[in-house]
């Protein structure tokens, strides 16, 4: 087994970290999106669900 030199760790701990560092951007990027998503089609969920709501209680009061 061959000795590594301090230069080659510093090299595979930096290769290491960086590749960590995408990584961790990438989902930093998802979440974003996700989140993006959520506050863009929260109203319209919370009208849909409203609106089914009324429609409930008003075929209710027709029945």
């Amino acid at each position: 087994m061959q000795e590594l030199t301090i230069t080659e760790l510093d090299h595979i701990s930096g290769a290491a970290l960086s590749r960590e560092a995408s990584w961790t951007a990438s989902i930093g990027v998802s979440a974003a999106l996700i989140g993006v998503a959520v506050v863009a089609t929260g109203p319209l969920a919370i009208a849909a669900i409203a609106g089914s709501y009324a429609a409930s209680y008003v075929s209710t009061l027709y029945v």
